[in-house]
C-alpha cells in the first residue's frame, strides 16, 4: 500500500493546529446575540465597534429609483493578516457570518466585508412579496460584487490590499467564479476559499427534470410560455418552495433529515433570531433607519427561489463551468463540500476543481464525510475542520 505523504502531512497539520474558535458550540447562540445587540467586542484598545452597516449604488436598479446595496464591515482595524470579504448563499444576510467574523478578527484578520445580495439580506427586495427569492439576471449580482470589491473594500483605508482574500457559500460561490472570471489577472484577491459552492444545482427528486431540461423550461416559462408545467415566471418553481414560514422545521437540525444544512442547533438557531427577533427588537439598529421610503425591505427573512431565479441560477452555472471561462481563473482555489450536502451535485464539485488544476490555477477539492451544506456554520466538529482549513489556505498567500 503507498501512502501520499504530502496529503498525511497535510491532515496531519490541520488536525494538531485545530482548535476552538470563538466559543464552545453550545454558547454560540448567546455570545453572537450579544455581539451584535452590543456592538463591541474586547481588542487592544480594550473595546472596540464590532460591526458598521453600509450601502453602495448599484448599476443596475431594480425600477426608476436607484437601488442601494447593503454590507457589513466588521472590525475597524487593519489586520496584520489580512482582509476578508465574504460572499453568502441564497437567503442568507452579512449578519448570519457575525461568529465568522468574529473569529477571524481574532486570528488577525481584518476588516471582514460581507455583502448583502440583492433581493436578500439587508438589500431591498425588487418585488412585492418580499419573501420571493428573485434576480431578474444572474450577471447583477456579480455586477454588484464587482462594485463592491472596487468601491467598498479597495477604499476603505483599512483593508490589506497585499493580503486581500475571498470566501464564498453556496450561491455566493458561483458569483465569486463568475467575478474571479470577469478579472481574470487583474484579480486583487490572494486566494478564495469556497464552501458548498453553487457549481451545479441538484435537482434530482427536487424537480422533474435534469439541468438543460430545467434551463428550457424554465427559460420558456420566462419568455411567453406562462403556465407552461404550472409554473408562473414569478412563482415559485416548485409547490413545496413557499413564503418562510417561522414554524416549518424542514432544515431544522432538531428534526434530522437529509435537508438539514447543518448540525448545529445554537448556529441554526441564530438564524432564527435574525429572522424572527432581530429587527423588531432593535429600534435603534441602522437596518431599520436607513431605508429610502420606495425600499422593499421589512425584513431578513427569504422564502423559496423564482422560476426566474432558478432559469437565470442554471444559465449562469452552465456558462461558469465552460473550459473558457474556467481557463480565466488567475487565483488559487479551496473548494469544501459536505458530503451530505443534497444540494450540490458533489461529482460537478470535483470536476470542476480537475478542471481548474488542468486549464487555470490550484484548486484543492475536499469532501469532509458527514458534512452538511453549510460547512461554516456547521456543528464545530464540521466546522472547526473547516474554519482551520481555511486559515491555513490563506497564510500560503
Amino acid at each position: 500500500m503507498s501512502i501520499n505523504f504530502k496529503s498525511w502531512f497535510l491532515s496531519l497539520l490541520v488536525l494538531t493546529s485545530m482548535g476552538s474558535f470563538a466559543v464552545e458550540e453550545s454558547q454560540s447562540l448567546e455570545f453572537t446575540k450579544n455581539l451584535l445587540l452590543n456592538n463591541s467586542y474586547d481588542c487592544e484598545e480594550g473595546s472596540c465597534t464590532f460591526y458598521r452597516i453600509g450601502k453602495f449604488e448599484s448599476r443596475n436598479p431594480m425600477s426608476e429609483n436607484p437601488l442601494y446595496i447593503r454590507y457589513t464591515k466588521y472590525g475597524q482595524s487593519k489586520g496584520k493578516k489580512g482582509s476578508i470579504v465574504l460572499s453568502p448563499g441564497r437567503t442568507e444576510s452579512s449578519l448570519k457570518y457575525a461568529e465568522f467574523a468574529y473569529d477571524f478578527i481574532q486570528k488577525g484578520y481584518s476588516p471582514i466585508f460581507i455583502i448583502d445580495h440583492r433581493g436578500q439580506g439587508l438589500s431591498p427586495r425588487a418585488l412585492e412579496n418580499t419573501n420571493k427569492g428573485f434576480v431578474a439576471e444572474f450577471s447583477h449580482f456579480v455586477d454588484d460584487f464587482e462594485d463592491f470589491v472596487n468601491q467598498v473594500v479597495l477604499t476603505d483605508k483599512k483593508t490589506n490590499r497585499e493580503k486581500l482574500y475571498l470566501v464564498g457559500h453556496s450561491m455566493g460561490v458561483a458569483i465569486s467564479n463568475i467575478y474571479n472570471q470577469r478579472v481574470g489577472k487583474s484579480n486583487p484577491f490572494k486566494a478564495a476559499g469556497l464552501f458548498g459552492g453553487m457549481i451545479k444545482i441538484n435537482l434530482d427528486g427536487n424537480a422533474p427534470y435534469f439541468e438543460w431540461a430545467a434551463r428550457l423550461v424554465t427559460y420558456k416559462v420566462c419568455n411567453g410560455l406562462e403556465g407552461f408545467m404550472n409554473l408562473e415566471c414569478l412563482g415559485y418553481v416548485q409547490k413545496q418552495w413557499l413564503d418562510y414560514d417561522a414554524n416549518s422545521r424542514s432544515i431544522d437540525p432538531r428534526d434530522p433529515n437529509p435537508y438539514n444544512m447543518t448540525r448545529s442547533v445554537q448556529r441554526f438557531m441564530f438564524r432564527d433570531f435574525l429572522w424572527n427577533e432581530f429587527a423588531p427588537m432593535n429600534a435603534n439598529a441602522p437596518i431599520n433607519n436607513e431605508y429610502e421610503s420606495y425600499e422593499n425591505w421589512n425584513g431578513l427573512a427569504l422564502g423559496g427561489p423564482t422560476t426566474q431565479w432558478m432559469w437565470q441560477a442554471i444559465k449562469a452555472n452552465m456558462n461558469m463551468r465552460k473550459k473558457k471561462e474556467v481557463k480565466k481563473i488567475a487565483i488559487p482555489y479551496l473548494m469544501m463540500t459536505g458530503s451530505q450536502d443534497v444540494r450540490a451535485v458533489l461529482k460537478a464539485h470535483k470536476k470542476f476543481c480537475a478542471k481548474v488544476n488542468k486549464h487555470a490555477v490550484s484548486c484543492r477539492y475536499i469532501q469532509p464525510v458527514g458534512g452538511f451544506h453549510e460547512l461554516l456554520l456547521e456543528d464545530d466538529r464540521y466546522r472547526n475542520d473547516a474554519m482551520t482549513r481555511l486559515e491555513n489556505f490563506f497564510d500560503q498567500y
